[in-house]
């Protein structure tokens, strides 16, 4: 589902203004939860996956 969000996002081309148009991207961490682990916990490892997903290449999915 994350990779459908990624590449429908990629492929539009949003206009801010006028004529112009620009391209986006979304760079995506995921993660499942590890019982019993707590919310902060979880949400730390989805977000170090998103912050890998940018500094691997960007516009990507990271999940562990």
């Amino acid at each position: 589902m994350a990779e459908r969000i990624r590449q429908k996002f990629a492929s539009t081309t949003f206009r801010p203004a006028g004529d112009e148009r620009i391209q986006k991207t979304v760079s995506i961490g995921l993660t499942h939860y590890s019982p019993p682990e707590n919310e902060k916990d979880l949400i730390a490892r989805a977000d170090q996956n998103m912050y890998q997903a940018k500094k691997s290449g960007k516009n990507q999915v990271i999940f562990s």
